[in-house]
Parts: C-alpha cells; sequence; structure tokens
C-alpha cells in the first residue's frame, strides 16, 4: 500500500504543495491580466521595431540602386574627364598622325590599280 502525503505551506501569491506551487485563486486573474498587458506591449513593440523580411529586402534594393546609380554617375564623370585630358588628346592625335604615315607609305609602296 502507497501512501501519498502532501504537506501544505502557505505561500504569498498560494499554497506549496510537493515543491509546486498551487495558485491562489484570488490572485490568479489580476496576475494573468497583467502578464498579459504586458506580453501584448512588449509583441506590440516587436513589431514596431523589427522590420518585415520584405521590408528588408525592399530596402536592400533601394540601397543597391542608389549605389549603383551613384557609382553609374562617378564612373561617366571620370570617363568624360579622361578622353578630355590633355594626355587623352595627345595619345589620339599621336595615333591619328601615325595612322595616316602607315596609310599614306601602304598607298605609296602598293598603288592602286584600276
Amino acid at each position: 500500500m502507497v501512501v501519498l502525503r502532501v504537506t501544505q505551506i502557505p505561500f504569498q501569491y498560494g499554497v506549496l504543495v510537493e515543491g509546486a506551487v498551487q495558485p491562489n485563486l484570488k490572485m490568479r486573474l489580476p496576475v494573468a491580466i497583467a502578464v498579459l498587458v504586458l506580453v501584448l506591449a512588449a509583441h506590440s513593440d516587436a513589431e514596431e521595431a523589427e522590420p518585415t523580411l520584405e521590408q528588408r529586402f525592399n530596402q536592400f534594393q533601394q540601397q543597391v540602386v542608389g549605389l549603383t546609380d551613384d557609382l553609374t554617375e562617378k564612373t561617366k564623370t571620370a570617363l568624360e574627364q579622361f578622353q578630355n585630358s590633355d594626355f587623352a588628346v595627345k595619345t589620339r592625335s599621336f595615333f591619328s598622325e601615325q595612322f595616316e604615315k602607315l596609310k599614306t607609305k601602304f598607298e605609296e609602296t602598293f598603288p592602286a590599280q584600276n
């Protein structure tokens, strides 16, 4: 025969029975309401503060578009500056002169036969 011995010790929010707190029925409803309010408040703050995955992707897309637009403008400006630089102008004229000399030499060496 097994005999269970239940010891009850009064506790502020209930009765301690066999190592577990049995809540006092008078305190159950106000404590539950307070916990529920705290959980809802924390949940609503978390929803407002943390963006959704879709919002994160949209923000990332906007950042990428902004970076590529900025990079495009910087690249255009750099190429225009290089194209109009003294070095580029002199190099183009040098190669044009060399090509004309080569063309003239080729025409002198191999005259056109009509």
